[in-house]
């Protein structure tokens, strides 16, 4: 263990003796989803909560403190690794079982700084900054000497265990208030800029799409997108998506799907309808699972050469996520309240039902076709209506749906469905 991971690991095994929380942490919370998929910051809040808090908390701001010299070198040692080194040492922090007190606080603080506005935080208060805090615990290498054997005894958790009933932050229930267009207005940053694109959300707007009447402006599906937008998608499957649109080629067959109330923590569904020829391939990629098709027929190839006929695979890596839909979209459902629970249960290297693939098996039918999936059942009754309505005239195709969390901070800031001009 590095003297770095070695002073994480003593924060959040020691008790939390000071009676107030860290001074403008809610300011850093929202640079944090802000910042680039780079940013230290950005990488440890979507791992966890309880890792963020701790990077904030430990990291020095000025090295002039006394003591503070050693500890700004590691986190400036940390700032230079790469981003996959520094996703790791956020995921082994993650599962540390902390405190009861540092439990305790870090929800407290999750709480704050989920739902206050950040400008409460521009506000003067007399609470103690981060540094002071820190100060007053510790050096990590005392502790390590002074019990080395209780050390040993709180190795990280295993991925696959339930040992972070208090170590890891449930993710919250939001509601949403308000026009939810007003959330559609990020569209997808151009390569060379990391500030978001803002576009009128009414112009994209198709109700006679979505089977919604003209009068409700608060319905929440979107659809098309322009290809330019599929940038944030690796080549592969960038080329793999659908093109809409009145023969123009300009329109990509996306969609953003946005729940008014949350149910199941589910946030946000995009809907990618992929070309058939490459349904074989995305399979295999996603999901390690064998397609071949039969005749009119696609059918999953098991192990023995037993096949079946199925309708939706279910269930991706992590490592796969990112190689095939790309470190943005992989960012974007890390951030998911539904992954969040799925972390806690299974552990972050397991496998996500957020991403699955809908195989309509007769590859040659043609005339309307009605796409049915399990994410909808996680949507409120009406919005799954006028999904439904929505899809009742779609071509039978090839969806993948992704639920993530679409905070501001999500590259992809979906105005997707609204995406027109991505």
């Amino acid at each position: 263990m590095s003297e770095l991971e070695n002073l994480f690991f003593r924060f959040l095994k020691s008790e939390w003796k000071s009676p107030r929380l860290p001074y403008r942490y809610r300011q850093s919370y929202n640079t944090a989803l802000s910042a680039s998929d780079s940013d230290t910051a950005r990488i440890f809040l979507d791992h966890s909560f309880q890792a963020w808090a701790a990077y904030v908390i430990l990291k020095p701001n000025t090295t002039h403190s006394a003591g503070q010299a050693a500890k700004h070198g590691y986190f400036s040692q940390l700032d230079s690794k790469t981003i996959e080194e520094k996703a790791e040492l956020a995921k082994r922090i993650a599962r540390y079982a902390p405190h009861p007190t540092v439990a305790d606080n870090i929800r407290k603080m999750e709480k704050n700084a989920t739902t206050t506005s950040t400008a409460r935080d521009s506000q003067t208060d007399s609470r103690e900054t981060t540094c002071e805090y820190a100060a007053s615990l510790p050096h990590a290498s005392d502790y390590y000497q002074a019990d080395p054997e209780e050390y040993n005894r709180h190795p990280p958790a295993q991925s696959d265990s339930h040992a972070m009933s208090d170590a890891a932050i449930p993710p919250r229930k939001r509601r949403r208030t308000g026009n939810p267009t007003e959330a559609y207005r990020y569209l997808v940053p151009p390569s060379n800029t990391d500030v978001p694109l803002l576009a009128d959300s009414q112009t994209n707007y198709h109700t006679s799409q979505t089977g919604v009447g003209a009068n409700d402006t608060e319905q929440d599906i979107t659809i098309g997108a322009d290809v330019e937008g599929l940038k944030v998608f690796p080549e592969y499957l960038r080329n793999a998506i659908k093109r809409d649109g009145a023969g123009d080629d300009r329109t990509a067959a996306v969609s953003m799907n946005f729940p008014l109330d949350l149910v199941a923590d589910v946030d946000c569904i995009m809907t990618l309808e992929v070309l058939p020829n490459k349904v074989e391939r995305i399979g295999m990629l996603l999901f390690n699972a064998h397609l071949e098709t039969i005749g009119k027929t696609r059918e999953l190839v098991l192990q023995g050469g037993t096949t079946a006929v199925v309708d939706r695979l279910k269930g991706s890596l992590p490592t796969a996520i990112s190689e095939v839909l790309g470190d943005t979209i992989a960012a974007a459902i890390r951030s998911a309240p539904y992954r969040k629970l799925e972390v806690l249960d299974l552990g972050v290297d397991s496998a996500t039902g957020c991403v699955q693939i809908d195989i309509q098996c007769e590859v040659q039918r043609q005339g309307p076709g009605h796409v049915t999936t399990e994410v909808l059942k996680f949507l409120p009754s009406p919005f799954r209506n006028r999904l439904d309505q929505f899809n009742s005239g779609v071509h039978p195709r090839y969806f993948l749906l992704l639920p993530f969390d679409p905070l501001p901070r999500v590259a992809l800031l979906l105005d997707p469905l609204d995406i027109g001009r991505w």
